[in-house]
C-alpha cells in the first residue's frame, strides 16, 4: 500500500466514526470534508501506483527525480545543471487527480458527479460561508452512497474494508441500505411523467417552434452538446463545466476537463442535475468535449 492509500485511511475512519442515521449538521460538515481529504489521496494513490510522477504538477525529470527519488542521486550532482535549483514539490488537486484517475479506475469513472460533489464541498468547507453547503444534500449523500464508493474503492485496490471503515462497515452498510434507491426505476418514472408533459405542451401554437429555436441557440455555445432525450425523443442538451485549474509550471490558467453538470430537454422540460442520477446515465461519452 503506498503512502497515499494509507494515509487515506486516516480521515476515512473519522468520517466511519460520525456517519450515523442521526447525524446533524457539525458532524456531517466534519464528515464530508474527512471524506474529502481522504478520497483525495486515494485518487492520488491510483496514479501513484501506476507513476508516481503523475501526481506531480512538474513532472518533468529534472524536478521529478529530485521530488521522488533524491535518496538515490549521486551527491556530486548538487548543482549539476541538467537538475533544478529550486524542487517543485507541489502536487495536482483534488479534481485533477480524479479526471487523472478515471482513466485507469472504474470506480472513479463510475462515481465522476458524486466525487465532484464532494470536492466542491470540500472547496467550500475550506475556503468560503457554510452556509453554501446544500447540507441536505451531503447529508443524504454520507447516509446512501458513502459506504458503496468506500466498499468499491476497497476492493478496486484490495485493500482491507477495516482499514477505512474501522469496525463500522455493518452499520454503514445497513444505512446505506435503508436509503438506497433503485435508480433505473425512478429514472424510467420520471420519463413516462415528462413524455405525457410533451403530449401535451406539443399541442400549444407555437411551443414546438419556440423549443427548436431555443435548443439551436443553446447548442452553438461552448460545453453544450446534442442528445436524444429519453423522455420525448427530442433533441436535449448535456451541459458540461469544464474544469480550470492555475498550473504554476507553465505559469497559465488551464483546461484540465470537464464535468457533466445537467441533461435538460426543452420540449419535456426534463431536467436532470442529481449526481447519482448523472453518474448512472454515463453521459461523458456522448458529449462534444469527449470526441
Amino acid at each position: 500500500m503506498n503512502i497515499y492509500l494509507r494515509d487515506a485511511g486516516f480521515f476515512i475512519r473519522e468520517s466511519s466514526r460520525l456517519i450515523s442515521d442521526s447525524i446533524e449538521k457539525p458532524q456531517a460538515i466534519q464528515a464530508v470534508f474527512n471524506l474529502a481529504l481522504g478520497i483525495e489521496r486515494v485518487l492520488k494513490g491510483i496514479l501513484y501506483n501506476v507513476n508516481p510522477i503523475y501526481v506531480l504538477v512538474d513532472p518533468t525529470f529534472n524536478n521529478s527525480i529530485q521530488a521522488l527519488y533524491k535518496g538515490k542521486l549521486i551527491s556530486n550532482t548538487d548543482g549539476h545543471t541538467e537538475l533544478n535549483k529550486n524542487t517543485n514539490s507541489d502536487v495536482i488537486t483534488f479534481k485533477n487527480s480524479l479526471l487523472r484517475a478515471q482513466a485507469i479506475s472504474e470506480t472513479t469513472l463510475n462515481n465522476k458527479n458524486l466525487l465532484f460533489t464532494i470536492a466542491n464541498a470540500r472547496d467550500i468547507i475550506a475556503h468560503n460561508d457554510l452556509n453554501l453547503l446544500e447540507i441536505d444534500k451531503l447529508i443524504k449523500l454520507l447516509k446512501r452512497d458513502y459506504y458503496q464508493l468506500i466498499s468499491n474503492y476497497c476492493y478496486e485496490l484490495n485493500i482491507s474494508r477495516g482499514k477505512y471503515f474501522d469496525g463500522y462497515q455493518i452499520k454503514l452498510s445497513e444505512l446505506s441500505s435503508k436509503y438506497s434507491e433503485d435508480l433505473g426505476q425512478k429514472l424510467k418514472l420520471k420519463y413516462v411523467a415528462h413524455r405525457e408533459r410533451w403530449k401535451l405542451l406539443q399541442l400549444t401554437s407555437g411551443f414546438k417552434e419556440m423549443a427548436d429555436k431555443i435548443t439551436d441557440e443553446i447548442l452553438t455555445s461552448p460545453g453544450k452538446s446534442p442528445i436524444k432525450c429519453p423522455a420525448c425523443s427530442n433533441t436535449a442538451v448535456i451541459y458540461s463545466k469544464f474544469i480550470k485549474e492555475f498550473n504554476s509550471f507553465e505559469n497559465k490558467e488551464i483546461i484540465v476537463g470537464f464535468k457533466v453538470a445537467e441533461l435538460r430537454c426543452r420540449y419535456c422540460k426534463l431536467d436532470i442535475r442529481d449526481y447519482k442520477e448523472l453518474d448512472y446515465l454515463k453521459l461523458d461519452s456522448q458529449t462534444t468535449e469527449s470526441k
